[in-house]
């Protein structure tokens, strides 16, 4: 979501994004869009110094805190030291946390659904959090269906006529890939050319109790697993419905 976002704004404001030193894929995708990076320490006691020295040495007007997380909070705590207005933009499902209570104080915070607004109204007490959805960069999607069914048949060794039906997520309790377990097991009974694709960074448990179930129900053939992949716009254009199932989102990408 910040580099939907950021793709945009950098063509009205000098843009960069500092975050932690040892992530990979997040400056590999800001250095191919023309953005730059600032790994800081892991540390809150070495982070907090090292955000607040980067503000000031690089004169920025403006600070931009993505996610309820202890960056974020290292961002509000930064911002008031230099006196730079902040804008916090929450994508999660708050709970009640001493922390959040930091939240309000921002100059704005924008909520991703009306239920994240209700959670920071309610453990935030923030009083006018702007609801702006999640994107989708339209740039991104093609028509090219056709093209992209024949080469998920050539990656992941699918049937060409089969109905294709996806999932993306962690593989997590919370996203409640089990249910859909289930779900194929029903549809699979009165529709047995159907495959079920699962995407996601997977939970090792959750995932073998998964397979278990899978096994149980013969659906070996119809169910594949799928690990996290980085783009997955081909991986949808080369199927027929995505189905989501989670229990907890405070809206999904």
């Amino acid at each position: 979501s910040l580099l939907s976002l950021i793709k945009y704004l950098r063509d009205e404001f000098e843009c960069s994004v500092a975050s932690d030193k040892h992530s990979h894929q997040l400056p590999e995708e800001l250095a191919l869009i023309g953005i730059r990076h600032y790994g800081l320490p892991d540390r809150f006691v070495l982070y907090l110094p090292a955000l607040i020295n980067l503000i000031l040495r690089g004169r920025f007007d403006l600070v931009y805190a993505n996610g309820s997380n202890e960056r974020s909070r290292g961002a509000f705590w930064a911002t008031k030291i230099t006196k730079r207005p902040l804008i916090w933009h929450i994508h999660e499902s708050l709970r009640s946390h001493r922390y959040m209570q930091t939240i309000r104080y921002a100059q704005c915070v924008i909520a991703n659904s009306k239920n994240t607004a209700m959670r920071l109204m309610k453990y935030a007490k923030v009083p006018n959090p702007i609801v702006i959805p999640n994107g989708v960069d339209v740039d991104k999607i093609t028509n090219a269906k056709k093209e992209s069914r024949i080469n998920l048949s050539s990656r992941f060794g699918l049937y060409d006529d089969w109905m294709r039906i996806i999932n993306i997520g962690r593989i997590c309790p919370d996203k409640n890939q089990i249910a859909l377990i289930y779900l194929a097991r029903e549809i699979v009974f009165h529709c047995p050319n159907t495959c079920f694709i699962i995407i996601g960074r997977p939970e090792s448990e959750y995932l073998k109790h998964l397979k278990q179930l899978v096994a149980q129900f013969y659906l070996e053939e119809h169910v594949l697993f799928v690990d996290y992949l980085s783009d997955v716009k081909t991986v949808l254009q080369g199927c027929d419905i995505m189905v989501h199932v989670s229990k907890k989102e405070s809206q999904g990408i």
